[in-house]
């Protein structure tokens, strides 16, 4: 049977183990005060918006009319400077509207609907407008963009075979193997209105 002394003794060695053990924890955590994690913790997955829809094909069945050719040409010169806040491109038919001048208008109304028509002097069976996401001038303003950072995203391991706005508003880019990250960080910098072909193949000559 242990004396008073020796019952003091026990209790102040495993008092002592205590504030020890406590202690060693206290050193796990970072020093500004912060939770440590775990090393098995997972990584939070990436957040990526949904794909925009993929553009129609443009080939129609037969060919284009002289009449829908020559708007054609003549609205691509005319429609970024008349219609700047609107125009984003223009398409020559698609499988299910032949020989029709396709335009694309961002942020449309009925009058600016009415003036385009006029503006293309077509008749109106041979005039589908399509909603755009955003005007050239914007997607031009996120091409530019693009090209001042290229050197920029190549550090960050990024390889863009190809990029430019397409008749939608969005910008298109083809990137080889792009992974979830960078692919958020396209997104992050350039806006919402990206079409991005994660899967696109590097050019070798």
């Amino acid at each position: 049977m242990l004396s008073r002394l020796g019952e003091t003794g026990v209790v102040a060695i495993v008092a002592v183990l205590v504030l020890c053990g406590c202690a060693g924890v206290a050193e796990l955590a970072p020093p500004d005060g912060t939770t440590a994690v775990s090393p098995s913790a997972s990584p939070t997955p990436v957040a990526l918006p949904d794909p925009l829809p993929e553009l129609p094909s443009d080939a129609g069945p037969g060919e284009l009319s002289g009449e829908v050719v020559s708007a054609l040409l003549a609205f691509r010169e005319s429609g970024p400077t008349e219609f700047p806040e609107h125009y984003a491109g223009v398409a020559t038919g698609n499988a299910a509207s032949a020989d029709v001048l396709v335009i694309y208008l961002a942020g449309s109304t009925p009058d600016v609907d009415a003036d385009v028509l006029t503006s293309v002097g077509l008749p109106t069976e041979k005039v589908q407008l399509v909603p755009a996401y955003q005007s050239q001038a914007k997607a031009l303003a996120v091409d530019g963009k693009i090209q001042e950072d290229m050197s920029e995203l190549e550090r960050m391991g990024m390889t863009i075979v190809s990029f430019g706005p397409e008749e939608d508003g969005v910008e298109g880019i083809d990137l080889v193997g792009g992974t979830d990250e960078q692919v958020a960080h396209l997104f992050a910098t350039y806006g919402p209105y990206l079409r991005i072909d994660r899967d696109a193949e590097e050019y070798t000559f």
